[in-house]
């Protein structure tokens, strides 16, 4: 078993998916199934089980985000849930990011924060060692 950094996850696998999903909604066109479903790691029946059946409005995209069952969407859900924090604490990093409490406590204990803004995440990230 191999542990890597969460900063990895986040960077490798997270913030790209993101960055497309913020492009794609910033471009205010209708998105299509095929291309919802990749931004939002859904398979077609998903989509379809969600009402869509041919495109998507932006607005109809961001309801997408937060009723499906993919990863990205959990996120997006429990991120809104938290009402989107200007500071984070280790409770909201762990929530939202789906990550053990422990390791985030021990993040922030080790960078001395109580709280951090968007700006120091990929610091507390490169402190969370998880397995593989």
């Amino acid at each position: 078993m191999t542990k890597t950094s969460y900063l990895e996850v986040y960077t490798d696998e997270i913030s790209p998916r993101l960055k497309a999903i913020d492009l794609q909604l910033k471009s205010g066109e209708d998105i299509d199934t095929d291309t919802a479903a990749d931004l939002l790691d859904l398979t077609a029946d998903e989509l379809r089980v969600l009402g869509v059946v041919r495109s998507v409005t932006p607005e109809e995209f961001l309801t997408l985000m937060r009723r499906g069952p993919s990863g990205i969407c959990g996120l997006y859900r429990r991120e809104l849930e938290r009402r989107s924090p200007v500071t984070y604490t280790a409770d909201d990093i762990a929530y939202i990011y789906g990550l053990d409490h422990e390791l985030v406590n021990a993040a922030f204990d080790k960078l001395n924060a109580s709280a951090v803004t968007e700006y120091m995440l990929a610091e507390i990230f490169a402190e969370i060692w998880i397995s593989n």
